[in-house]
């Protein structure tokens, strides 16, 4: 997968100015109700389209991170994530 992981750290500010981009809420919006592996995959699908920029990866990393909080994804004992539901 093309999602960053381990997850990188983020600055807050700079992950709420890109979470309130249009285009991301609307995508962001889509994802609701799918397996994780598919918001996965359609989340590194976001990261290409986007061409990996910085403001793609924030949005990526703040989503990521929800999944973690949500208990969908948990970390290993290596440090890197995993499909928890």
């Amino acid at each position: 997968m093309s999602v960053p992981n381990p997850l990188p750290k983020i600055e807050i500010n700079a992950a709420l100015a890109a979470v309130k981009d249009t285009d991301w809420q609307q995508f962001r919006r889509s994802l609701k109700g799918l397996p994780t592996k598919s918001k996965i995959t359609k989340l590194g699908g976001w990261l290409r389209k986007k061409g990996n920029s910085r403001r793609a990866q924030l949005q990526v990393v703040n989503y990521m991170n929800a999944l973690l909080r949500g208990g969908q994804l948990k970390k290993g004992n290596d440090g890197k994530w995993r499909v928890n539901r």
